[in-house]
């Protein structure tokens, strides 16, 4: 379930060294950035309770299962799917959506840098409401 502390609680689950020095470097603050060791477990969704971001770079089909799988949970935390290229034949932008449709909170493309990191955790996040009411947007 979602913990709703000021700080986030953000995993990532990818494999490459450069995504993951940049998703560490997102953490500040206000997030706190934790890598997954990289074994699959028997449950992912369990090893994802506890967060209330996790971002998951979704190389494969067994990746976008995943996302599939943690948005089904009730309670689960916000998925954010990244991806630098398509696989088995389909386009970077057709598997992003396919994402989006599996449940989804947000898509990044490319390689993702530090502060794309920390906008998409912080934009993902569950909204934290203080005494005083929501929160206000400007513009």
């Amino acid at each position: 379930m979602p913990r709703s502390f000021a700080r986030v609680r953000a995993l990532l689950i990818a494999s490459g060294e450069t995504t993951r020095a940049a998703f560490k470097a997102a953490g500040s603050a206000d997030i706190e950035a934790v890598l997954h060791p990289l074994r699959r477990s028997a449950s992912m969704a369990e090893v994802a309770s506890g967060f209330d971001v996790v971002v998951i770079d979704v190389d494969t089909a067994s990746d976008l299962q995943l996302v599939s799988e943690l948005c089904a949970r009730p309670g689960s935390p916000a998925v954010v799917a990244m991806a630098s290229r398509g696989f088995a034949g389909k386009s970077l932008e057709y598997v992003l959506v396919i994402a989006e449709i599996r449940g989804a909170s947000a898509t990044l493309a490319g390689h993702v840098d530090t502060f794309e990191f920390r906008n998409a955790i912080l934009a993902a996040a569950p909204r934290l409401q203080s005494a005083a009411g929501p929160e206000r947007r400007i513009g």
